[in-house]
């Protein structure tokens, strides 16, 4: 691994802003410097990749005991996003719920505990977060998480359903940090009557996708959007283009039983013949509907990204503060990275997170054998300097 000589100017310009002590700033920076360049982004992993001395015990010390906030991190990071063209929210964007599993191997993390991962079919030990992200056609990025600990793990009186986390999470970004977004979108985990009636509340709009069971009055009797959907026939589907590829499409109010009302059913199938099924309470063209719900995928790829690349799941401290903070620091490195871009510390061409990190990799190596042969050294210098961190 290349060793890190200096934080990232793009780093340094933001937290260097922040209502933050000396050795605050320090710490931070070097922390979401670690997560975006380090290949192991443990604490120790991370510390071992800088060349000036800093301790893993330091670091732990920053997060587990730092008097820092990380609402106030994250509330300044959002404005920060606000203050740019490129990444500035839009009232055509949308908000996304969704939660992931983090797998852990310590039974002694803190939040962790047995889950069943429908994407695996499969119990794991892991940590469930819950997040909202925004996104529209050119941007998207995280608003906020919360941690969902089960019943038996939480504190007295702290337990909340994941129901009630996409409810405050939603709530804040409305009147605490004033996002535009008219809609919000879930799956069907989510599509219940008591989210959909809480956007309403807020006056929102809100797409949810169904599973095919659910049942919807028709013809004077309930029965499955399957069922519904098979009694429709062909040229009842409207032919339409999203991003370039087909969709059938046909759209009809119902009564859904679930939700105690009559919402807009929609019926989407694509070229390779799947079938998804959305209900709404948005007003505008069923095309447009389905075009919105096909930025949820977003919040799939932040997710991937954050693990892949930004060490979402790797932290181990044992302190259930230290944790939080980890995920606000994953948080505001991938908002480093678009920030980086926009300045022009990064290339336009950095169009992904992976992009961004090898561009940055790219730059630390070059910097680090310009510094070798300026001191007179020879390339096999380098190569020594590179060997323990290889």
């Amino acid at each position: 691994m290349i060793p890190v000589l200096e934080i990232p100017e793009f780093v340094k310009s933001f937290i260097g802003d922040m209502n933050l002590s000396y050795h605050e700033k320090k710490h931070m920076s070097r922390y979401t410097t670690g997560l975006i360049v380090s290949q192991n982004k443990t604490i120790t992993g991370m510390t071992e990749n800088f060349t000036d001395g800093i301790s893993s015990r330091a670091m732990n010390r920053f997060l587990v005991d730092g008097n820092w906030s990380e609402s106030e991190v994250n509330k300044k990071r959002i404005e920060e996003l606000q203050k740019h063209n490129e990444t500035r929210w839009s009232i055509k964007g949308i908000g996304i719920i969704d939660d992931s599993l983090l797998e852990k191997t310590g039974k002694l993390i803190p939040f962790s505990g047995k889950f069943y991962d429908h994407c695996d079919n499969r119990f794991v030990h892991a940590i469930n977060i819950v997040t909202l992200h925004y996104a529209d056609k050119k941007v998207n990025y995280p608003i906020d998480n919360r941690v969902y600990e089960k019943k038996e793990s939480s504190e007295e009186d702290s337990f909340r359903t994941k129901l009630e986390i996409a409810k405050q999470l939603i709530e804040e970004s409305v009147k605490v940090h004033k996002m535009p977004v008219k809609t919000f979108i879930f799956d069907a985990w989510y599509m219940s009557r008591s989210l959909t009636d809480f956007i309403e509340l807020l006056g929102r709009d809100w797409i949810a996708s169904c599973k095919s069971n659910l049942l919807v009055k028709h013809c004077g009797e309930f029965v499955s959007l399957e069922t519904f959907a098979g009694r429709m026939k062909e040229k009842n589907f409207m032919e339409t283009k999203i991003d370039g590829k087909k969709y059938k499409i046909f759209t009809k109010t119902l009564f859904m039983k679930c939700l105690d009302k009559k919402v807009r059913i929609i019926i989407s199938r694509n070229e390779e013949g799947g079938t998804v099924y959305l209900a709404t309470n948005r007003g505008g063209s069923s095309s447009d509907i389905v075009a919105a719900y096909t930025l949820r995928w977003k919040i799939e790829t932040f997710y991937k990204d954050a693990k892949e690349h930004l060490g979402l799941e790797d932290c181990q401290v044992r302190d259930p503060s230290g944790m939080r903070k980890h995920f606000s620091m994953v948080f505001l490195s991938h908002t480093l990275l678009k920030l980086g871009v926009v300045e022009g510390t990064l290339s336009k061409v950095c169009s992904t997170v992976g992009k961004s990190i090898k561009s940055i990799l790219f730059s630390m190596l070059e910097k680090l054998v310009y510094e070798t042969i300026n001191k007179g050294e020879k390339i096999n210098e380098v190569l020594k300097m590179l060997n323990p961190f290889k």
